[in-house]
């Protein structure tokens, strides 16, 4: 894709809560140049922004973190899969890669762990560790990660705390790997708080 920061007019920023960029490194114009751009003039209008990534290796000299140092700056919110996050930080341990982190002005970090749940932090000193929703069948792993960040994201607009946010997104996540395709069985909020409720009371 040939997609650039100029683009998404201000216009189109200052009518949204939030600007969230999906798959970080994997267009081909949206560098950290200009996915750092879009992320600052979002800032200057005032608005959240959050970002996942897609990262596929590439075996060179780079420092993988520089990929996306200058975005990093200006991002509210990252939660990539451990295979993204291991792949920026150049490191294998949950721990480490979380410390590897620690510099960058984020509101949120956090990692996802497809069958293990995920971590979260808002300040790189407490880490909130939550398993998956259990309660619905596995079908199809595909978009799970988006199904998170969906749920999280619209949690986190609500203003709800950090570890409600993340049941919610683990709970919408647990809806869309329930059937084929990456976003079939997405639930509506009212069914997520059901299934939210239930797997309490499990």
């Amino acid at each position: 894709s040939l997609l650039k920061s100029a683009d998404i007019s201000d216009q189109a920023i200052a009518a949204h809560d939030l600007v969230f960029f999906g798959s970080a490194l994997a267009l081909e114009g949206m560098d950290d140049t200009e996915l750092s751009d879009l992320f600052r003039r979002a800032h200057k209008c005032g608005k959240i922004t959050a970002m996942d990534a897609s990262v596929a290796v590439k075996d060179n000299a780079v420092c993988k973190m520089d990929l996306l140092r200058e975005t990093l700056q200006h991002t509210d919110i990252f939660i990539p899969s451990y295979e993204e996050a291991s792949y920026l930080a150049q490191k294998t341990e949950v721990k480490d890669i979380m410390e590897a982190f620690r510099g960058f002005p984020l509101k949120v970090f956090g990692i996802k762990l497809g069958a293990e749940g995920c971590v979260l932090t808002s300040d790189f000193e407490q880490y909130i560790k939550l398993p998956p929703c259990k309660g619905m069948p596995v079908v199809d792993t595909t978009g799970a990660g988006d199904c998170f960040m969906g749920g999280f994201l619209c949690a986190y607009l609500k203003g709800w705390p950090l570890e409600r946010c993340g049941r919610f997104g683990s709970a919408v996540s647990a809806f869309g790997i329930s059937a084929i395709g990456a976003s079939t069985a997405i639930p509506d909020f009212d069914s997520v708080l059901r299934f939210m409720k239930e797997n309490e009371k499990a």
